[in-house]
């Protein structure tokens, strides 16, 4: 393996791991809210991420997820590009990938490579100003990786992504545009904490040490103002509880049924205007229009506002399976707004916008077969090498149990005579030889084999007493 670069972002580098055979991924990601603006003939508009958290690994490197399209996480060009990148996490108040703003985009990153391990980075922001898109107060993120042999071997975490969250002010633009109910700030909310996780964890179904990977994504329930407090929305209706967190876990280990995707029981949600209310549950969406009757209140937004109101819950699962891929999306309330026509003002309308409260993605991908399962037992080919020798050939039982093996190298093939590394060998080579005694070099020649033979018979027959025969080797 060769490094090019490393990374270890707020802190000292250390060791990470070396590069591995299997190929594996995970990816996790959370907004706690994306919006959208287009005002006045789109004169204003604007689109940011907001509260946003990133964690992408990928055993085989980033690249695949540069860029904001349809699949990518936005990682910077400069980790995607790396090809020792393994593990990048984010946490920002705007995701990259705002439009129309000129932002210095700040955030919490860590990134881990196959030469550096990432370290925990932890950003305090404070309150942060958005033209037009609004403000946000008490945001706090925090990033952390790590690819090294314990986490690869053990399991563990190797990237994480946290965002908090307080009190949000969202499209609050000044139009001093004269209308018959005030209408902005479009939303306003107090988030709280949203994490992004993906990690490797135990698991036995391919072997003892198997491991899976697993994408866990979770986000607060947030009681939200639309329409300058004139709608109010909640989860879990009137004897639920707003504080209560959505979680969503995809695991996949490799194994047929391995593929798993758990969801959280999501509440209903509850929209009020006034004293009237209606209650969504989860997949389903509900027009304005409905939700403004019988209100003179949302008689006079009807006239102003235009759309639909979505809770979308759960889409996106996937469940492969042979147990290499799962996944899943969690969407919460999605407001797809039009502002109505004004007569002189805005004669075309007054523009469009998208809110979106909590968005979380989770999506995991395994080898077949398993992770951290080719040394348990089995050669690299998947065939049990227990009591088997490197050949093949199954030596339980054999040599050290009192079979003779004169004259056998550890390949089972008779040497006698034989050359092996340019000798000839009477005996054995190598474990569970017999002693036998070896020739010197003499090419093999007729003459000196036969001489070497009666020098052994001499040598016997001293032993016995019988004689002292002096012999004389000849070489070839």
């Amino acid at each position: 393996m060769t490094a090019t670069a490393g990374w270890a972002i707020g802190g000292a580098p250390a060791a990470s791991a070396a590069d591995i055979d299997e190929a594996f991924s995970g990816t996790a990601r959370n907004y706690g809210v994306f919006a959208a603006v287009g005002l006045l003939n789109n004169s204003i508009n604007a689109r940011a991420n907001i509260a946003e958290g990133v964690v992408v690994v990928n055993s085989k490197g980033l690249s695949a997820y540069d860029g904001t399209g349809v699949g990518q996480f936005a990682v910077p060009s400069t980790v995607a590009n790396d090809p020792t990148a393994r593990a990048y996490g984010r946490a920002a108040p705007v995701g990259v990938g705002a439009v129309g703003l000129n932002l210095q985009l700040v955030k919490a990153e860590s990134v881990s490579t196959t030469v550096v391990d990432g370290v925990l980075d932890v950003q305090d922001f404070g309150t942060l100003n958005i033209p037009v898109l609004g403000n946000l107060s008490v945001l706090t993120g925090s990033a952390d990786t790590n690819w090294n042999d314990t986490v690869l071997t053990a399991g563990g975490r190797l990237g994480y992504a946290e965002s908090n969250t307080g009190a949000l002010t969202l499209l609050d633009p000044t139009l001093g545009i004269p209308l018959p109910v005030g209408i902005f700030p479009l939303g306003e909310a107090d988030l709280g904490q949203n994490t992004s996780e993906v990690s490797l964890v135990p698991d036995s179904a391919a072997c003892s040490t198997g491991l899976a990977v697993q994408s866990q994504v979770s986000w607060d329930f947030a009681d939200i103002a639309l329409f300058n407090g004139l709608v109010n929305v909640s989860w879990g209706g009137d004897a639920g509880n707003p504080n209560d967190s959505a979680l969503l876990t995809a695991t996949a280990n490799g194994m047929p049924a391995g593929a798993d995707l758990v969801v959280s029981e999501l509440p209903d949600m509850t929209i009020r205007i006034g004293d009237a209310s209606v209650e969504l549950q989860p997949g389903l969406a509900i027009e304005l229009d409905q939700v403004f009757n019988g209100s003179p209140v949302g008689n006079a937004l009807s006239g102003l506002i235009d759309g639909e109101i979505t809770y979308t819950g759960t889409t996106n699962v996937v469940e492969a399976a042979n147990g290499t891929v799962a996944g899943g999306s969690l969407n919460g309330l999605q407001a797809d707004l039009t502002l109505a026509p004004i007569p002189i003002v805005a004669p075309a309308g007054l523009g469009a916008a998208e809110l979106g409260f909590e968005r979380a993605d989770a999506q995991v991908q395994a080898p077949l077969g398993g992770i951290n399962c080719s040394d348990s037992g089995t050669d690299q080919t998947g065939v049990d090498q227990t009591g088997v020798d490197q050949t093949g050939v199954d030596q339980t039982g054999v040599d050290q149990t009192g079979v003779d093996q004169t004259g056998t190298d550890q390949s089972g093939s008779a040497q006698n005579g034989a050359t092996q590394a340019g000798a000839n060998q009477f005996g054995a080579s190598g474990s569970g030889s017999s002693g036998g005694s070896h020739l010197p070099a003499t090419g093999g020649s007729p003459v000196s084999l036969l001489m070497w033979g009666l020098g052994l018979l001499a040598l016997g027959l001293a032993t016995l007493g019988s004689s002292v025969i002096r012999t004389s080797r000849t070489r070839g």
